[in-house]
């Protein structure tokens, strides 16, 4: 009889060790139950109204030769120039006026144009030329949304010469190759220098 006592004893100890379990706390009804706090709530930040400075408009003090003239004395249909070229030259150009001080002016005609007036017009007329049916259709929209200037020149009446600068990039080899098979003597006799500081100050010397 001891023996079998011992054993039931011994099997009721494994169990509990091998449970694992954590009798409950047994809570009295007559027990008051202590309150569970709660978290503070954090609170929203509070916002500060960020107010952008006004942009004040500088005259670059250019004064391009041009006059406005009236919307039947100029014709866009015809135009035989690639649209990819359009894009480009627009991708290239708004590139330019990115870098500039949105508080410029210029002085075009009679009217002063900012920075962002030259961005907007760049981007409307793209998307007139790309999203149009025909060149009637173009050609009308252009009118409508644009002031059309005509350059006056400042030489010969009814002359003006348009230049354009570009800094070529000329790859070669100390060394004859089959890609490099012609060898470079000497400035060509027709080049012609520029000495770029008289546009600039920064480029004084070079």
């Amino acid at each position: 009889m001891t023996c079998f006592r011992f054993f039931g004893f011994l099997v009721l100890v494994l169990l509990f060790l091998f449970s694992g379990c954590t009798p409950a706390p047994v809570i009295r009804k007559d027990t008051p139950v202590p309150p569970v706090a709660t978290p503070p709530q954090e609170r929203p930040p509070a916002e500060i109204p960020v107010t952008k400075p006004p942009i004040v408009y500088k005259d670059t003090g250019i004064i391009y030769p041009l006059f406005r003239v009236e919307p039947g004395e100029v014709s866009f249909i015809g135009d035989d120039l690639d649209p990819e070229s359009l894009v480009l030259a627009v991708g290239y150009s708004l590139q330019y006026y990115e870098r500039l001080n949105p508080g410029l002016q210029y002085l075009i005609g009679e009217t002063y144009y900012s920075v962002q007036d030259l961005k907007d017009s760049l981007l409307l007329f793209q998307d007139i030329w790309l999203n149009t049916i025909s060149d009637e259709e173009r050609n009308l929209k252009i009118l409508e949304s644009f002031d059309i200037y005509r350059s006056a020149g400042n030489g010969e009446p009814g002359k003006i010469v348009f230049t354009g600068y570009y800094e070529p990039v000329l790859h070669g080899s100390l060394e004859k190759t089959d890609r490099f098979r012609y060898p470079i003597y000497r400035v060509p006799d027709d080049a012609v220098v520029v000495y770029l500081g008289k546009f600039l100050n920064k480029y004084k010397g070079e």
